[in-house]
């Protein structure tokens, strides 16, 4: 869709995804290393899971909306 539209924070919106990408990544090496949800691993999940969500959806996927919405204004 960000490409259809043109939208020009495509680049980094990518960028974005691709650190939550590796956040995922340490996270489930985490948990195969404490073998299951630690406190320490729940903490974890909640400090950059819950919290990319909120950010990103908040900022990035507004702003892709906005733009999406000013550029139909325009016609």
């Amino acid at each position: 869709l960000q490409e259809q539209v043109g939208y020009p924070g495509l680049k980094e919106h990518k960028e974005r995804h691709d650190e939550f990408r590796k956040a995922v990544d340490e996270l489930h090496e985490m948990l195969v290393e404490e073998e299951g949800p630690s406190d320490r691993f729940t903490k974890a999940v909640q400090d950059n899971v819950a919290e990319w969500f909120y950010r990103h959806i908040k900022g990035y996927d507004s702003s892709v909306a906005s733009f999406i919405h000013l550029k139909k204004q325009q016609g």
